[in-house]
């Protein structure tokens, strides 16, 4: 566990503010990088089995942030990668994260108005993105657009339970003598609302997952005895959702 995580699980109680996506990411960027969560490796874990083979497919990582997704993906053969993401200090970031770029490039791009031509990959992914974007059937839309006939969508992002219940995305700032906790504006889009914005785009839901809390992410709740009661309180919730379709 680095510095920042110690520090922050240490803290009873901050000042809190929320802000839009936009701002939070250009706050949290620096220290992004070393973030480690328990969804972020529930996530992870179903994505990896989730994933066609790669070799020589040309993806888009939708909200790429920092580029671990980008660095997986290259490692699994891509052919080419472009990831775009809203936030410039993310793909900053993202740029001294990743060695191999000959075959990636990184956009700064609303996803709402992607700058590509249409039918330009083979795969999208899309990664804790969702829940920052109001206009979900928008978004989706670009996505179908730019994917081929064929072509495999993956979307994955906090499961509206975590969201009904409290869960949320923050960071900590020092401020002064103190720190306090910055809050990023989430939206909650249901099961029923993904599914009709999929019908609507005449995508096939080829599957689902929920990955729950469960014993693999045991040890990241046993740091501090509070964590430790937060596990006993959610194991076996949905925490993540995840989505894989294809485009006929």
């Amino acid at each position: 566990m680095n510095l920042w995580q110690r520090i922050r699980r240490k803290l009873k109680s901050n000042p809190v503010e929320t802000v839009d996506a936009h701002t939070g990411y250009e706050r949290w960027a620096s220290k992004y990088k070393d973030e480690d969560n328990p969804l972020l490796s529930l996530e992870k874990n179903a994505i990896q089995t989730l994933l066609p083979n790669l070799n020589k497919l040309n993806i888009l990582d939708f909200g790429c942030g920092v580029g671990r997704e980008i660095k997986m993906m290259e490692n699994r053969g891509a052919g080419f990668v472009a990831g775009i993401d809203f936030s410039f200090n993310m793909l900053t970031e993202a740029k001294s994260q990743l060695h191999v770029e000959n075959n990636s490039k990184l956009i700064q791009a609303n996803g709402l108005f992607l700058p590509f031509v249409k039918d330009s990959f083979e795969v999208v992914l899309s990664s804790f993105v969702m829940g920052y974007i109001e206009q979900l059937g928008e978004a989706l839309k670009e996505i179908v657009r730019v994917t081929r006939s064929g072509g495999i969508i993956l979307i994955s992002d906090f499961h509206p339970f975590g969201i009904i219940i409290g869960w949320n995305r923050s960071f900590l700032e020092w401020r002064g003598n103190n720190y306090k906790e910055f809050r990023i504006r989430n939206y909650v889009h249901l099961q029923e609302d993904y599914f009709r914005i999929f019908k609507e785009a005449n995508l096939k839901l080829e599957e689902i997952r929920e990955p729950r809390i469960d014993d693999s992410v045991k040890h990241f709740f046993d740091r501090t005895p509070k964590g430790h009661e937060t596990y006993k309180q959610s194991v076996g919730y949905p925490a993540v959702l995840i989505f894989k379709l294809s485009k006929p």
